[in-house]
């Protein structure tokens, strides 16, 4: 090698000193070679001294080899001054190649000072390049996991590369996890999350480039990215992963962390990261809202019904405003002579010429706690309703509303109710309210003085759904319902003599009629329904057997005048 390439080796040895993301050690191992190679240098070692806290390895190892080839003699070698920052002491010894018996030159040494320098100069900026990497993409809390700035970064590059859609993607959130800081303490639990994350970085084997990487969003809240491949093994990792810890007594505890998540298994065609975190948080958010339910996937199905739930929202202000939605009636029949005995009033949307079903739009009202307008709509429509007819002359039988669970939240309920009933001038006999037992304890408290109030201002009140799982014989027994209103699976488990769910069926009947309550089942569709209701002595029926949910004017031609 001649100088003047040799000049020009330095030169791209001095264009890889620079702070970036793009630094490449191998490159600039490559032109350190070839260097060495003119100077006649077998190994270039480093020793360090650091004054500063290098407890992370900021600074690098103490002692480390920048260059070494297979032919070198150790007992032959030139050591430079040391470089100093302050912080670090470095000096760099050149070992001769073995077999070269002429000792290093003046001129070479020269060289080999300046080598070094330039040397300290390339690792401190890819150690601090490295570093800087680590305070940007890491969580401080934990080892080796990300935090979500990697997330868009690395997602970045892959859709960049063209590799998204080798990846998968999923949100998850630990079930139960405040509970179990309650139970162990804050160290505890900290240790176990630590051990949570280091369980995901052996799945991925620490190659985030390759097979994946978790980020760390909260205390029981994160990312997860990985090869369509480690599919499966994520998943069981996530539906149980088994710990032991000592709690803050130093008593040895066994946990188990389960997980719920969203997930998303086709990446391709998204142009952004935030687009693919979106798909996994709104699944994530759904399997929230859908009890007993696990994870779910952000599919073609998924997509579809989350854009149309957004509509909803959208459209539901104006649609009230609008009066979009109408009041159908599902008569109640008596069984005695088949009479009208009274009704139930039932939402339907029409939005554009469009029927949109109650199943459509019901679950998104009740997840964002608006409902409770519709419920009170619905009311205000059957007061009118109810006050036409009267006028007209009309016998009116009583009309039976629904109110959701969110609404049962509202401040000074009974008043609401009750003022609206009022305001229209309509004997409050007329309403009946009907309610919903729910499994949460907190909601059946509510109930309480909700249906003692009711009861106490002259408004009937009926448990809707009896029999759905969620009801207490308790709560039946210790608030003045009027109405038990048995749920069409009970009825359908009762058609087969002498079984157990027939035997249930009657003594629910028997026992709320001992009790002074009505009965009345619902979802009746058959004659043999009809025969069994009347053998287990209950004579109020609603159901497709006798009527459809009619619309107010077909309802309104089967009331009688008087």
């Amino acid at each position: 090698m001649d100088y003047k390439t040799l000049v020009e080796y330095f030169e791209k040895i001095c264009g890889k000193i620079r702070i970036s993301h793009d630094i490449k050690p191998d490159e600039f191992g490559r032109n350190l070679s070839e260097v060495c190679t003119y100077l006649r240098v077998g190994k270039i070692e480093v020793n360090k001294t650091i004054h500063g806290d290098n407890r992370h390895g900021e600074m690098g190892p103490e002692n480390a080899i920048c260059f070494e080839s297979k032919n070198f003699d150790y007992k032959r070698f030139y050591t430079t001054d040391s470089i100093s920052t302050g912080l670090v002491d470095a000096k760099y010894s050149f070992y001769q190649i073995k077999g070269d018996d002429l000792p290093f030159t003046d001129e070479e040494k020269n060289i080999m000072k300046i080598l070094s320098v330039l040397i300290f100069l390339f690792s401190g900026n890819l150690l601090l390049t490295r570093h800087l990497n680590h305070v940007i993409f890491h969580d401080i809390r934990f080892k080796d996991v990300y935090n979500p700035a990697f997330i868009h970064f690395k997602l970045g590059e892959y859709i960049k590369d063209g590799r998204i859609g080798d990846y998968g993607i999923l949100q998850y959130n630990i079930q139960g996890f405040s509970l179990i800081n309650k139970k162990l303490g804050e160290k505890p639990t900290t240790e176990i999350l630590e051990k949570y994350h280091e369980g995901l970085t052996k799945i991925f084997e620490n190659d985030p480039d390759n097979k994946g990487f978790d980020i760390a969003l909260g205390g029981d809240n994160g990312f997860i990215v990985f090869r369509k491949e480690l599919k499966e093994e994520v998943f069981a990792y996530l539906n149980s992963a088994e710990f032991r810890v000592k709690n803050e007594k130093g008593e040895e505890e066994f946990v188990v962390l389960k997980s719920r998540f969203g997930y998303n298994m086709e990446l391709e065609g998204f142009s952004t990261s935030h687009q693919i975190l979106a798909t996994a948080g709104q699944a994530l958010n759904s399997v929230r809202k859908i009890p007993g339910t696990r994870f779910l996937e952000y599919d073609e199905t998924f997509r579809k019904k989350f854009e149309m739930d957004r509509k909803i929202e959208n459209w539901y202000t104006d649609a009230l405003i609008k009066e979009e939605f109408l009041v159908y009636y599902q008569p109640k029949v008596d069984l005695h002579n088949y009479s009208l005995k009274g009704a139930e009033a039932l939402v339907r949307w029409i939005h554009n010429e469009i029927m949109i079903y109650p199943d459509q739009f019901i679950p998104v009202l009740e997840n964002n706690q608006t409902i409770k307008y519709l419920d009170l709509y619905m009311l205000n429509h059957v007061c009118q309703d109810i006050k036409k007819w009267l006028s007209e002359g009309k016998e009116v039988p009583q009309i039976s509303v629904n109110l959701s669970r969110a609404t049962l939240a509202m401040s000074n309920l009974v008043d609401v109710i009750t003022s609206t009933i009022d305001k229209y001038g309509i004997p409050r006999s007329l309403i009946q309210i009907e309610l919903t037992e729910s499994a949460s304890d907190a909601d059946n408290e509510v109930l309480r003085p909700l249906v003692t109030g009711l009861n106490r201002e002259g408004l009937s009140t009926a448990v809707d759904d009896f029999g759905t799982g969620f009801s207490s014989l308790s709560l039946i027994k210790e608030l003045p319902w009027d109405v038990i209103k048995i749920d069409k699976s009970l009825l359908k488990g009762a058609h087969k003599d002498g079984s157990r769910d027939q035997l249930m069926f009657k003594s629910i009947i028997s026992m709320a009629q001992t009790m002074g309550l009505h009965c009345i089942v619902e979802g009746v569709e058959t004659k043999d329904d009809v025969r069994i209701l009347k053998e287990s002595g209950c004579y109020m029926a609603q159901g497709y057997y006798f009527s459809k949910p009619k619309p107010k004017a077909d309802f309104e031609a089967l009331l009688s005048t008087k």
